[in-house]
């Protein structure tokens, strides 16, 4: 078996609440780029169980009906492609067996999502401007269409569009797509065997140089946190007679650290009670507590454990959190005290050569 090459820093307990595999996605473009399936010794140390190898994969998400196939962005085919998707197939012992690559039509492929009947998989293209919609077949993503955005913002990184996010409102009724380069989250039409509506987007705006990056809803879908790359800030939207509002902006870190954060991944906790927001830049992770209509208080700030938190998430259990520091090569572990609203750095590992997402195995 391949080793990672992770050092322990520091645990002093065993921790059964994580004990559930996960796996973690390293972009490298060489040898060691690909999925780790990592799971905890008795004594709190991390174990590689398997490794698949794929360079360039940046994020994994698994389908919401056949839960044995995942699904990765890549930014580079091995052809030289500049934007792809991954297909892979779960084996009894949780390695994931490469299916096929497919292009998406769109560069610097970054994130995805599929339609809740798993008949589409939608990506969004950071480089390419653009959404792609790639029709389903046997569980193996088809060449599908492209979906370009146009215009701008104020700020030196929005001379064009840069969609960085999608997914699917709880009804599953409209596709999401916040764009950091249009201070926009794009609110498409999605309907069953037809796949979205680009003549009917919504456009829910942000301040002007926000930068919206990624997004997450409440379970009733009426309210949507928004994390912005750009401000530094979380912003809310809340639902009224069909129509979404602009609640609330606030910083994702202390006022005066607000000039050096980039917010990147932003969680819900399972009560809703909690968001979690990956500051990089700040290296740390955000704890804002939810309130009525959109309300959102910064309650923790806690060292990421490395350097650009650029994904996380919460344990099943909902009592840690892993953190994917990409620029440290670091994958962190933190407690979360939801009663008491505390977030601490517990241990980290070294060795993952450009983390960028993790991912707990389906049970």
């Amino acid at each position: 078996m391949r080793s990672v090459g992770i050092l322990l820093i520091a645990c002093a307990a065993v921790l059964p609440a994580l004990a559930q595999e996960f796996y973690v996605v390293s972009a490298a473009n060489s040898a060691v780029g690909g999925v780790y399936r990592l799971g905890l010794a008795d004594d709190g140390a991390f174990v590689q169980h398997g490794f698949t190898a794929v360079k360039t994969i940046n994020y994994l998400i698994r389908h919401p009906r056949q839960p044995e196939y995942y699904y990765g962005t890549v930014e580079r085919l091995p052809d030289g492609t500049r934007g792809g998707v991954a297909a892979f197939r779960r084996a009894a012992n949780g390695d994931l067996a490469l299916l096929a690559m497919v292009p998406t039509g769109g560069a610097s492929s970054c994130h995805l999502a599929l339609s809740p009947d798993g008949e589409f998989l939608y990506t969004a293209n950071y480089g390419g401007a653009s959404i792609s919609e790639l029709p389903m077949r046997d569980y193996l993503p088809q060449a599908g269409r492209v979906i370009a955005h146009s215009g701008g913002g104020p700020h030196k990184r929005q001379a064009g569009p840069h969609p960085h996010f999608v997914g699917f409102d709880p009804a599953g009724e409209h596709l999401l797509v916040p764009d950091l380069g249009l201070d926009r989250v794009l609110v498409y039409p999605w309907q069953a065997g037809v796949g979205v509506n680009a003549d009917r987007v919504e456009h829910l705006s942000l301040a002007p140089g926000a930068g919206p990056r990624h997004a997450v809803f409440t379970a009733d879908g009426g309210t949507l946190y928004v994390a912005n790359e750009l401000d530094g800030s979380v912003t809310s939207f809340v639902q009224r007679d069909g129509r979404w509002l602009r609640a609330y902006s606030v910083p994702a870190v202390r006022a005066e650290d607000i000039g050096t954060n980039y917010p990147g991944a932003i969680r819900l906790s399972a009560d809703e009670r909690w968001l979690l927001v990956s500051n990089r830049g700040h290296n740390s992770i955000a704890l804002l507590a939810t309130g009525p209509g959109g309300a959102m208080t910064l309650r923790d700030v806690a060292p990421s454990g490395g350097v650009n938190p650029r994904d996380l998430a919460l344990s099943p259990g909902g009592d840690w959190l892993l953190v994917a520091n990409d620029k440290s090569g670091t994958l962190a572990r933190l407690r979360f005290d939801a009663a008491a609203g505390r977030l601490e750095l517990v241990a980290t590992t070294l060795s993952l050569p450009v983390v960028q997402a993790v991912l707990f195995c389906e049970p």
